[in-house]
């Protein structure tokens, strides 16, 4: 048993070599329900087998076949260039869009639009450019068969219309828009991250600047509100004005010269500070042998 799926599998790797096998794998996995022409090559190959008189119908047969590949692809870029003009023309000034080259029409559609819907127009241009590279493939390998198969030279007539063909020439224009899309994406991407990680910094500081506005607003009105000859001169802030509940961004912390100068600043004129001694007879105002606690490291 064990041999006989191995055969099997021998089997099937070979039919999968051939290129008409290929042609159909594609036609039936990536460009499926797209209506991209793909070579008839199976049926192509057939004429090669024919007598020496129908020589002609495989030739009619080839031209005809790459003349409605090479109608296909130009609807289909068509089809490409029309969504993306219409859609930056919606979303840009006519002094913006006007005599657009490629490069920049592509940056533009890039720039408008959510990237999934960039994403989407770039596998379309990437099933188009694999039609033509398989379509190509499959023009150059008939004339081949043909021309080993009954001993003609063939390949000096239909290759070189094959070579000029749009089907043949479009191929690395393809893929530099693949290139340039790929690249555009990623641009706009990391622009979208860095914006994202600046506005929310951004929002951040605001917030912080605004509560600590309210921090100081609230002392002063408290201070306002104290009488200002019998209490008010009494009154000690201890260690300054800072966050009884150790660090916090909203208060300066404690012991410091922020931490004393808005206690002063806002009317209160005593404050009281932690005086100690270093080892190497430093004074220092701290209130803990060392400054774990505000350093939020326990």
């Amino acid at each position: 048993q064990p041999k006989r799926y191995k055969k099997r599998f021998s089997i099937v790797t070979k039919k999968m070599g051939k290129f008409g096998g290929h042609v159909e794998d594609i036609r039936e996995g990536d460009l499926r329900e797209t209506n991209l022409y793909l070579i008839p090559y199976n049926n192509m190959k057939k004429l090669v087998e024919y007598q020496e008189e129908k020589s002609i119908n495989f030739v009619d047969a080839w031209q005809d076949a790459l003349s409605k590949a090479e109608k296909n692809l130009q609807k289909f870029q068509q089809k490409f260039w029309k969504q993306i003009f219409s859609e930056i023309g919606t979303c840009f000034p006519i002094v913006d869009t006007r005599g657009s080259h490629s490069g920049k029409a592509l940056k533009l559609f890039v720039d408008s639009v959510h990237p999934d819907e960039s994403r989407g127009l770039l596998f379309q241009l990437i099933k188009i450019k694999e039609a033509a590279i398989t379509n190509s493939e499959g023009f150059r390998k008939l004339v081949k068969k043909f021309d080993k198969h009954r001993g003609t030279n063939y390949s000096l007539k239909l290759l070189p219309t094959l070579f000029t063909s749009s089907l043949y020439s479009s191929q690395s224009m393809l893929e530099d828009y693949i290139c340039l899309f790929r690249e555009l994406l990623e641009d706009s991407s990391s622009s979208r991250i860095h914006l994202m990680i600046e506005n929310e910094s951004d929002i951040k500081h605001k917030r912080g600047v605004q509560v600590r506005f309210e921090e100081l607003d609230w002392l002063r009105r408290l201070c306002v509100s104290i009488p200002k000859y019998d209490l008010l001169p009494c009154l000690v802030a201890h260690r300054g004005f800072h966050n009884i509940r150790d660090r916090d961004d909203k208060r300066p912390i404690e012991n410091s010269l922020g931490a004393f100068e808005i206690a002063w600043t806002s009317g209160i004129h005593l404050c009281e500070c932690d005086i100690a001694l270093t080892k190497d007879g430093k004074l220092v105002l701290a209130h803990d042998e060392n400054f774990m606690r505000l350093a939020l490291d326990s």
